[in-house]
């Protein structure tokens, strides 16, 4: 009984506790913090800012062209754009495909291509010395951008103690337990801003002010949450901003979401588990990563543990491995959606347990992607 009290407790307080003391936190900050210095521009006095956008592709062939098409037709009026691609390791003659838009399109496009796979965070690393704007605009090769995005993002860094905005990812088509994640996720992201500082970073959208760009390692498997940790270590915040939106077609198949969702648990587990990971952070924002984050790694087990537990609720234990075996099965048929989608997200989560908690380089393949969705 005592394995299902605390897998109820993790569950409870994850799910439910912690919006609600998020909730009671962030109306407390709102009510303490100072008005903050206001800047008359958010870039160069008398000028306008500048913003690199950096692109990040392998094997991105068949989206890289929309992807560029896409960023030339972002309202610049407030901002002058430079964008940058750089192609990882790709085979399937993405920079070629990348330098033919980047001759169509009236934005400077510049094109770096590695020959050898080496990784998102050491790609990135690889651009810190070739980006002069005020800021810095990461986004993945599949996302698309709505035209105001830019005029949603800037203003925010007229508050001078924000350092970088995050957006929210839509993935196309979604059903009704995405779109229910989703406004949840939103919601736990708006609350800790308001509070001090968001604990999440969509790689869909991520912008800052290039000098506060921290260094990668090239090992890093999470590399928006450690760029936007960086940014809270050097004494600013990183918020979101709801109305900043990124769309993608979603995975050409459910092997590949789960493949993906283990990816993500296995990396955050690997983040939060390296002592560096929390330095500088401050207690506030170690309770909101905890709670955020860590916790969540945990749901899956949480289940496993109520279904198994031998002592606990027999009703209980019935209803929940019932479930359990549901999800496996609509996971394998792809049917019902919502079921479907859950198994994604907790088999998904068991796995990158495990890949998380062996030595070595997480697993990942690129499957083929979706055209993207215009």
């Amino acid at each position: 009984m005592l394995v299902t009290t605390a897998a109820l407790s993790l569950l409870a307080y994850g799910l439910v506790g912690y919006p609600a003391l998020l909730a009671l936190t962030s109306a407390s900050a709102l009510r303490s913090r100072p008005n903050p210095r206001s800047e008359a521009k958010a870039g160069r006095p008398g000028d306008q800012p500048r913003v690199d956008v950096v692109v990040c592709a392998c094997n991105e062939a068949r989206v890289i062209g929309d992807r560029l098409v896409n960023l030339a037709a972002l309202d610049s009026a407030s901002a002058s754009l430079q964008l940058h691609v750089l192609v990882d390791g790709s085979t399937d003659g993405t920079a070629e495909a990348a330098r033919r838009t980047a001759a169509e399109i009236e934005l400077p496009v510049t094109v770096f291509e590695h020959p050898e796979r080496r990784g998102k965070a050491a790609a990135v690393e690889s651009l810190r010395g070739q980006t002069h704007g005020d800021f810095v605009l990461f986004t993945d090769a599949n996302a698309l951008f709505s035209t105001d995005l830019l005029r949603t993002l800037l203003p925010h860094f007229e508050d001078a103690t924000v350092g970088s905005v995050t957006g929210a990812r839509d993935v196309v088509p979604t059903g009704r337990l995405g779109r229910w994640a989703r406004r949840y996720e939103d919601l736990l992201l708006q609350l800790e801003s308001r509070a001090g500082s968001a604990s999440g970073a969509a790689g869909e959208i991520l912008m800052m002010r290039r000098g506060l760009w921290g260094s990668l390692s090239p090992h890093e498997t999470n590399e928006d949450f450690a760029l936007a940790m960086a940014v809270v270590r050097q004494g600013h915040r990183h918020i979101f901003s709801p109305r900043a939106r990124a769309s993608e077609v979603a995975e050409v198949s459910d092997l590949h979401g789960l493949k993906r969702r283990a990816r993500i648990h296995a990396g955050r587990l690997r983040a939060l588990t390296r002592l560096e990971s929390w330095q500088g952070l401050g207690p506030a924002m170690g309770w909101r990563i905890l709670s955020h984050k860590g916790i969540r790694l945990f749901y899956p087990l949480a289940g496993v543990a109520i279904a198994l537990d031998p002592v606990g609720p027999s009703l209980l234990r019935l209803f929940t491995g019932l479930g359990l075996v549901c999800m496996g099965v609509a996971g394998s048929l792809g049917w019902p959606r919502p079921l479907a989608t859950a198994a994604q997200w907790f088999f998904g989560g068991l796995v990158g347990l495990v890949w998380g908690a062996l030595p070595g380089k997480i697993p990942w393949s690129r499957e083929p992607r979706q055209p993207s969705a215009s």
